[in-house]
């Protein structure tokens, strides 16, 4: 696989900046919003797009197979005009964001996690930005991660150098807000064999492709940090990080790419890791280490690991 030139189209407008003041009509932005048993917590979601101060902006909520009341709820509300409501059978935020892709043909999409709100401003700048970057793919911001007690903001920065072998070394998006809708469909959509991660999986091939991200300074989503979320399930987690190394960091490392068996090294002695430590499925493990070390056979590895290990059994 050749390499494109891979970067990041820098811009970090504001509300009141100067992209903002360019002429021409603005163009709809869809807002989609995946959900799944999230009835009560929706509704914040939905007001945080209505108070957009973006003009044009459609809604629409892909009800992921829900067992709650989620349609009845939403169905008064979609028959007023106020949002597009979408029910498919429950297979994952993966296939409900595809779902939603398809049924639209507005050239801007934003996504929305049901539980999470965006900043009244959020689709202002992140639209400003990208319309004044033509070659790149998407938007990415930085993220407040909402605790019970406090609020954490993530700098979503891409790191300098290559983006696309940053991407390979983990996922240093904290959010994607804005996306092409033609770059999403030239990237293939979501990979719907996953249910986490997808947005990771989703980033390596956009960036593979040369679709570069442009970065937005400031928190303009809000991440709400729950303890029942996908994301906490440790296994699923490790089952989809190996499936994604698979399909891209085993490949590139076996046609060559420069650079990529050591990451690809260093993804398994990590995936390694948490099957020792979180998982307690030492077989599992130990396939890892072993599938690292074929490919960057470092010693040193092995020796910071038994040291690593005597330290916490010390």
């Amino acid at each position: 696989m050749s390499q494109p030139a891979h970067g990041e189209a820098r811009a970090t407008p504001r509300a009141g900046s100067s992209h903002e003041s360019d002429p021409g009509p603005a163009p709809r932005v869809t807002v989609i919003i995946p959900t799944y048993d999230c009835v009560s917590l929706i509704p914040a979601a939905i007001a945080s797009v209505q108070a957009q101060t973006w003009p044009d902006t459609r809604i629409i909520v892909v009800d992921d197979g829900s067992a709650d009341d989620t349609a009845a709820v939403l169905a008064p509300r979609a028959a007023r005009g106020e949002l597009t409501l979408l029910r498919v059978p429950h297979g994952g935020p993966a296939a409900a964001r595809n779902a939603g892709i398809r049924a639209t043909a507005d050239e801007l999409i934003a996504f929305l996690d049901a539980d999470d709100t965006l900043e009244p401003d959020a689709l202002r700048v992140t639209a400003a930005a990208l319309l004044a970057a033509p070659a790149a793919g998407f938007c990415i911001t930085d993220v407040a991660r909402v605790y019970p007690d406090h609020t954490e903001v993530r700098n979503g920065r891409p790191p300098e150098g290559d983006a696309f072998l940053a991407i390979l070394r983990g996922n240093f998006v904290q959010r994607g807000v804005l996306f092409r809708r033609q770059a999403l469909l030239e990237a293939g959509l979501f990979d719907e064999s996953l249910r986490i991660l997808e947005d990771w999986e989703l980033y390596i091939r956009l960036l593979g492709r040369g679709l570069r991200p442009v970065y937005v300074e400031g928190a303009w989503y809000r991440y709400v940090m729950r303890g029942d979320g996908l994301t906490r399930d440790l296994a699923e987690i490790a089952k989809s990080k190996r499936q994604v190394l698979s399909k891209h960091h085993q490949r590139l490392a076996d046609e060559g790419v420069p650079g990529l068996r050591a990451i690809y090294a260093d993804q398994m002695w990590w995936l390694g890791r948490m099957y020792f430590d979180q998982l307690r499925r030492r077989r599992e493990g130990l396939r890892c280490f072993l599938e690292g070390l074929r490919y960057n056979p470092d010693p040193r590895r092995i020796l910071r690991a038994v040291g690593a290990r005597l330290r916490r059994t010390s």
